[in-house]
């Protein structure tokens, strides 16, 4: 009887191609991807120094003066303390280092004052007690804070203080000197605005 012929030998097989990446199965099925949740905006360190928007050319060695105008603020007050550091000893200091010891910020503040309210001790309204300091020096550059007075205890506006601020700002403008106006903070529990 003739034999049955030996079932073939399966052959070896060529290699297994590489196994492709894997894929999700959202990708598979064609379901939408749920979109990545956005990064969280990185809060800016306020001690780092930051890129200025706008520079006010200076250099090494020049004359470089700088008036900080403003109420108590800028006068640095510490009542509980009764004395003042104000904030221009340390501005000074930075200056001189960045640009020399012809480097210079005067305290103008008047303790108590706001646009609309006399000063404690200088009974006088901020603008002409601006204006007299605006006249002595050439400036390169005018810092005004100035407005807590007027929101706490007169009772006036941001806005009547804005409108009370524009003459200063554009007779300081017309001048050619830069002004960085600092707003004042609402105190809390005192002032809404």
């Amino acid at each position: 009887t003739p034999r049955a012929a030996p079932a073939a030998e399966p052959s070896p097989s060529p290699a297994a191609p590489a196994a492709a990446a894997p894929v999700s199965v959202a990708a598979v099925t064609q379901e939408p991807q749920p979109s990545p949740s956005p990064s969280p905006t990185p809060i800016p360190n306020p001690t780092a120094p930051q890129q200025a928007k706008y520079c006010i050319p200076a250099t090494r060695g020049m004359q470089f003066n700088v008036l900080a105008a403003g109420d108590s603020i800028t006068q640095g007050a510490v009542p509980s303390k009764n004395y003042n550091h104000p904030f221009t000893i340390k501005l000074k200091e930075m200056l001189r280092r960045q640009l020399g010891k012809n480097a210079d910020a005067t305290d103008a503040g008047l303790g108590g004052g706001g646009v609309f309210m006399d000063g404690f001790s200088n009974p006088v309204k901020f603008g002409p007690y601006y204006r007299s300091y605006l006249e002595q020096v050439e400036w390169n550059v005018a810092v005004i804070t100035i407005g807590i007075n007027d929101l706490l205890r007169g009772g006036f506006s941001a806005v009547d203080i804005m409108s009370g601020l524009q003459p200063l700002y554009e007779q300081t403008l017309a001048k050619g000197i830069p002004v960085v106006a600092m707003p004042p903070f609402a105190a809390p529990g005192f002032v809404s605005q």
